[in-house]
């Protein structure tokens, strides 16, 4: 199909367009799949507060979750929805999703233009030249590819970093747990031991202790007073630390919980095909293989612009002695002193050391699989002969 010469330059216009596409950007695209992640692996929902009736929804159920007796699960819900350093990391795949879209974008046309006068007088003499990279267009597909595979990367670093912030809410809860409990047993032991110490006095008021035993008295009831003062200081501590975790300040801090750790589950921890799951699941090593996905399309990128990284296409018009000359423009750049071995080599080194890092991460993976079920195989010695005691307490109880 011919067209004018008058519309020309609004069919170049209008295909460049169509090129580049209706390129919008979303910050919030990729977040549904960390959020799906998140839900499937621990039973969590997480928001990204930007400001919607989403975040207003996520506030009052942090206050619901607070009012009540505060549990490990609790805990954790809280954290995911409240602490602001996870909703920063949510940031990173915004700034993925920004990379993809300036991917799929051309370079602008760039405009020359020139006017020369003669000094003795004269008519004038005008250049004017419009370009544009006309490899940049069929780079374009290949830039996104690069993009895209980061932009899924930046989704597993996300869904990895929410689901270990997790671990580290539960394990710090179970820390203030443990501390609470301790600090009640030791209250115990003192106000006992002060019990003691106060009839000890009295005995020996009456002659019937001796200095030493009233001194070995008195001793141990100082020494359980320091061990209660150092406990009171670690649960200041544990609290302060699952306050900070869970993004809580002010009145918000005035939650409470159970002091006493759950009871040992009478079940052995399934530890049968332990490694071969932890490879399956494990979020690193998804993230260690989308690196090396990575590597392998920007090796490329760089192998397809090795000689001819860019070059321009466009018209010229030049005008002199009252007539307009028009004519095609191209440059294209010599490959004499840069012909790109230093991108090239570069792209195949990343490649390379994205390929032994996935291996090691795998190792790494095996390894921590096999030392947990030596953990969970060590323990069940232990747990199977306090369960015995258990029950012949229990036996010994009921006879």
């Amino acid at each position: 199909m011919a067209i004018h010469r008058r519309h020309a330059v609004p069919f170049l216009c209008a295909l460049l367009l169509l090129l580049s596409g209706c390129a919008t950007f979303d910050q919030r695209a990729g977040f549904s799949d960390v959020r799906t992640a998140v839900e499937e692996r621990s039973s969590k929902h997480v928001v990204w507060n930007l400001g919607t009736e989403l975040d207003a929804e996520a506030a009052e159920d942090v206050r619901r979750l607070l009012a009540g007796p505060l549990t490990a699960d609790a805990a954790i819900q809280v954290a995911l929805l409240n602490n602001r350093e996870l909703q920063a990391t949510y940031a990173e795949l915004g700034v993925a999703q920004a990379d993809v879209v300036q991917a799929g974008l051309l370079t602008n046309p760039v405009f020359d233009g020139a006017i020369f006068f003669p000094i003795a007088g004269g008519p004038g003499k005008a250049d004017l030249s419009v370009a544009m990279s006309f490899l940049d267009v069929l780079y374009r597909p290949l830039r996104r590819r690069v993009a895209t595979a980061r932009f899924e990367e930046a989704k597993l670093q996300v869904t990895s970093a929410v689901l270990d912030f997790a671990a580290m809410v539960r394990a710090a809860f179970y820390r203030h747990q443990a501390n609470e409990q301790r600090l009640e047993l030791l209250e115990t032991i003192v106000q006992a031991l002060t019990v003691s110490a106060e009839v000890t006095e009295r005995l020996y008021a009456a002659g019937n202790v001796t200095d030493l035993d009233r001194a070995r008295e008195r001793a141990l009831l100082e020494e359980e007073k320091v061990q209660l003062k150092a406990a009171e200081v670690a649960v200041g501590e544990s609290r302060s630390r699952l306050n900070t975790l869970m993004g809580l300040w002010g009145e918000e801090t005035a939650w409470h919980m159970e002091r006493r750790l759950p009871e040992v589950p009478a079940e052995a921890l399934p530890v049968e095909g332990l490694e071969r799951h932890a490879l399956a699941q494990s979020l690193d090593l998804a993230s260690a293989r989308q690196r090396l996905v990575v590597g392998g399309e920007q090796l490329g990128v760089s192998r397809a612009m090795l000689l001819i990284p860019e070059s321009s296409l466009g018209a010229g018009a030049e005008r002199e002695e009252g007539e307009w000359k028009v004519g095609p423009t191209i440059e294209v750049p010599i490959p004499l002193l840069n012909q790109g071995q230093g991108r090239l080599g570069r792209a195949a080194v990343e490649f390379r050391r994205a390929e032994q890092a996935y291996y090691a991460e795998g190792v790494r993976v095996r390894s921590i699989a096999r030392l947990v079920k030596a953990r969970v195989q060590g323990a069940e010695g232990p747990r199977t002969l306090l369960a015995g005691h258990h029950a012949a307490a229990s036996g010994a109880h009921r006879a």
